[in-house]
């Protein structure tokens, strides 16, 4: 009798019959220091609701020990929220069960493995968490709750349901120590992000070492199907160019049945019956042109199928930028090369790849031939030797401005014009650039002359090519490289 009458009055002065006194801190006989080593507990909240949030776990816990959130549980442990929905921050979760999961899993063709592992998992989960312990009484028809993901979850009050984005709460205001989950019947997805405009200088063709070259300004950012066709019209002249290369080398060695008196070079254009191969030719490309090898707007630029099966769209056949293996690198060398070539045959008459000089123009040619295989070899040298006293001197045009390699530039130069001026002039009886063979290399017969002016153009246009590109770049010759 003396029990229940305990348990009554215990119940009507704490809101519970449950023996835990601990919880009627207002009794003088758990008054702080009333017993040696007892610290009374801080209790925030009291009567029913205390014992409530004290019995109930976390949220985390909640979900683990509920069995319809498995999936939810998993997500939580990869995404390592665990901890952050065992904490004492309050939160309030709109819980998807594992059936809500399956419908996921459906809707977008994955296992849940593949779920697990996407990059979006922890982002997908905060989206479904809002700070703050939000219970069903205070979420009114109309408004928006911010996720912890940072987007807005609509909600919806109508005809006895409540909705949540496209989810409809099945139960809500499961209580726990440090929130409330409410469980939905749907997973929610947060809204892709807005796709950043089009960008030319982001694309596939933007290598090194010009990196995005348009000085003219072609390319608009946003105006992708400018870009695409633009580009398109680049892959277009460099397989052109590089067939037309190779064409212009081959022909040397190979004739067709019947074209056998037709000159290499330009002049197979204007010679019968090269002028007639050359007509069919400039037709049958424009039927490929126009009616065959057409632009399909949904596929990537210059792609008209893969006939030969070399799987040459992949974005890796696409996207080297360091190498000229790819298609697009290939086109502009081509296109480069093409050009060289028909500039040699119209300023000799002949292009010829290695003996370009059977017209004897070599008596034209003097001594820069020389100079600029040196300045080539020197701009590649000097990346990996530097003399006594100069390590300090960068390498590429800097070594001209940065002493002591300003010293040296000075001395290099006087001694050339020494050279130039008092030793090796030149005699108007020998072939130009001839003086002498002080190593015996037997060089001034005519094989050895066309290939030094050969090597000479080569280096020119190399010296050339390592001075642009690295006023452009700032990269010596051979950083332009990748080394």
């Amino acid at each position: 009798m003396m029990a229940i009458i305990g348990m009554f009055f215990q119940d009507g002065l704490t809101g519970s019959a449950w023996g835990d006194w601990s919880l009627y801190t207002a009794s003088p006989l758990r008054a702080a220091g009333s017993f040696a080593g007892y610290q009374a507990p801080q209790v925030e909240k009291s009567g029913r609701a205390a014992v409530v949030a004290r019995r109930a776990e976390n949220i985390a816990a909640t979900a683990i020990a509920n069995g319809n959130f498995t999936i939810l549980v998993k997500a939580l442990q990869k995404a390592g929220l665990v901890e952050t929905m065992s904490g004492e921050t309050p939160y309030t979760v709109f819980a998807p069960t594992d059936a809500a999961f399956a419908d996921l899993l459906k809707e977008l063709g994955v296992t849940a493995e593949q779920l697990l592992a996407n990059p979006d998992l922890k982002s997908i989960l905060l989206y479904h968490v809002a700070g703050g312990t939000t219970m069903s009484s205070s979420l009114k028809d109309g408004m928006r709750v911010t996720s912890a993901q940072g987007g807005q979850l609509a909600v919806q009050i109508g005809g006895g349901n409540v909705k949540v984005g496209r989810a409809t709460v099945t139960s809500a205001d499961v209580a726990c120590s440090n929130g409330v989950i409410h469980v939905i019947d749907k997973v929610l997805l947060p809204p892709a992000a807005p796709a950043a405009p089009f960008d030319p200088a982001k694309q596939i063709g933007a290598m090194a070492p010009l990196g995005f070259f348009d000085p003219l300004g072609f390319s608009k950012k946003g105006d992708k199907a400018g870009f695409n066709n633009l580009q398109a019209s680049e892959i277009k002249h460099g397989r052109v160019a590089m067939m037309a290369a190779l064409g212009a080398v081959v022909q040397h060695y190979v004739k067709f049945p019947g074209f056998e008196s037709v000159p290499s070079g330009l002049g197979a254009v204007t010679t019968a019956p090269g002028t007639y191969g050359f007509a069919a030719l400039f037709l049958v490309s424009g039927a490929l042109e126009l009616a065959i090898w057409t632009q399909d707007e949904k596929k990537e630029p210059g792609n008209f199928g893969d006939p030969a099966g070399l799987n040459m769209y992949n974005p890796e056949m696409r996207a080297r930028k360091t190498k000229l293996a790819a298609e697009l690198a290939n086109g502009r060398l081509a296109m480069m090369a093409i050009i060289g070539i028909f500039f040699q045959d119209g300023l000799i008459g002949s292009a010829h790849p290695m003996r370009p000089e059977r017209v004897h123009l070599s008596r034209r040619l003097n001594t820069p031939v020389p100079k600029a295989m040196m300045a080539a070899l020197g701009a590649v040298v000097q990346h990996y030797v530097k003399f006594p006293g100069f390590e300090s001197v960068p390498s590429g045009l800097g070594a001209v401005t940065t002493a002591p390699g300003t010293y040296g530039f000075a001395a290099l130069f006087l001694v050339s014009g020494v050279l130039e001026l008092a030793i090796w002039t030149q005699d108007e009886k020998k072939e130009p650039g001839n003086f002498g063979d002080p190593a015996g290399l037997n060089m001034y017969n005519p094989e050895m002359r066309e290939k030094e002016i050969n090597n000479g153009r080569m280096g020119m246009f190399s010296a050339i090519g390592i001075i642009a590109a690295e006023a452009l770049s700032g990269k010596d010759g051979m950083n332009q490289l990748g080394f």
